[in-house]
C-alpha cells in the first residue's frame, strides 16, 4: 500500500483517464469525422495521436537524460533538472538562447 499512489486509484481512476485522454479527445474526434473517406480519417487520427504523445519527448525525456547524468543533484533536487542540462550539457554560444 503506498500513500501517494494507492492500488485502488490506480486500478480505477488510471483507465478512466487514459479513456477520456486517448479516445475522446476533440481534436482525434474531428479529424476522424471531418473527412469522407476512411484511409484518410485513420491517418488523421495517428498523426493527432503523435501531437499528444510528443510533450513525452519535450518534458519527460530531457529528465531521464538528467537523471541519467547528474544522478546526485537530482536525487537532492530534482527541480534542477533542467537547469543542469543548460549549464552543463550545452555549448556555451546555446546558453540563453
Amino acid at each position: 500500500d503506498h500513500p501517494e499512489y494507492p492500488w485502488l486509484g490506480v486500478l480505477v481512476g488510471m483507465p478512466i483517464a487514459s479513456i477520456w485522454y486517448w479516445c475522446t479527445d476533440q481534436v482525434m474526434v474531428q479529424r476522424t469525422l471531418a473527412t469522407r473517406e476512411e484511409p484518410v480519417a485513420k491517418r488523421g487520427t495517428v498523426f493527432a495521436g503523435w501531437l499528444k504523445i510528443s510533450p513525452m519527448f519535450t518534458m519527460v525525456l530531457p529528465g531521464l537524460i538528467a537523471a541519467a547524468l547528474f544522478p546526485d543533484e537530482i536525487g537532492k533536487d530534482s527541480n534542477q533538472a533542467y537547469v543542469l542540462l543548460v549549464i552543463h550539457v550545452l555549448p556555451a554560444g546555446w546558453i540563453g538562447v
